[in-house]
């Protein structure tokens, strides 16, 4: 199973136990600074990080801040389409 940790890139040194922590249940793990997402409009809205589809992620974990709650809201409501789980 895959899963996403998508957060502020100014919280990264703070997440590190969250991401070993989540080693132990899921067998692969990425981070994802929210400013790196990029989205894609077509017949259906994507989001991508890297080489990553985010609608190919068997979970996916928002961290949100006040700072860019707009575009975590537009990743929740992309994820929420695709089918995507996403613990709230």
């Amino acid at each position: 199973m895959q899963l996403g940790i998508i957060c502020d890139p100014e919280r990264r040194g703070k997440d590190e136990t969250l991401v070993r922590e989540a080693r132990k249940f899921f067998t692969k793990v990425v981070y994802i600074p929210i400013t790196s997402i990029k989205l894609e409009v077509s017949e259906q809205l994507k989001a991508f990080y890297k080489n990553y589809d985010l609608c190919e992620f068997d979970c996916v974990l928002p961290i949100p801040t006040y700072r860019y709650r707009e575009f975590f809201y537009m990743i929740l409501k992309i994820l929420e389409n695709n089918m995507v789980f996403v613990p709230i």
